[in-house]
């Protein structure tokens, strides 16, 4: 659908956790190809190790459930679709590197959504409680990494 080498930077909020492990190398290795040398692909993923911690304190499991197992039916289908892989910091960074990618690093919202926070709600700022970013648990892994070249 694009040229190679034709884009700046594709973002992905909660998105490649719909892929399995194997079919996550194949989809950001042709998000590479279509994006500019030192193009930026910038990521966020439910963040396992925080939800693991999140359980752990409170032994609810109804916190958690959605952001681990995902369901989403997209519009005019009869698919039902769930996560097929969860991720930590080590295990996104493997994939980003596997598909291509270096000098994964993080990325905060709020320096990168700067307009009224308040009226944009992404799931890269999830938080438990939701939108709670004062005293809440930021449940969202968020990466950036660079293609080389």
């Amino acid at each position: 659908m694009f040229r190679d080498e034709t884009v700046h930077l594709i973002y992905a909020s909660h998105v490649i956790e719909y892929f399995d492990r194997e079919e996550v190398i194949e989809v950001l290795k042709e998000w590479r190809r279509v994006l500019l040398p030192k193009g930026l692909l910038r990521l966020s993923v439910p963040d396992f190790s925080v939800l693991v911690d999140v359980y752990s304190e409170n032994r609810n499991l109804n916190q958690v459930i959605g952001p681990i197992f995902g369901r989403w039916k997209p519009d005019n289908t009869d698919l039902l679709l769930h996560h097929k892989m969860v991720y930590d910091c080590a295990t996104l960074d493997q994939v980003l590197v596997e598909a291509g990618f270096c000098e994964s690093v993080a990325w905060d919202w709020r320096t990168v959504f700067i307009e009224d926070l308040s009226e944009y709600d992404d799931y890269s700022k999830a938080y438990i409680p939701h939108l709670n970013f004062e005293s809440g648990r930021k449940i969202s892994l968020n990466r950036e990494a660079i293609k080389a070249g």
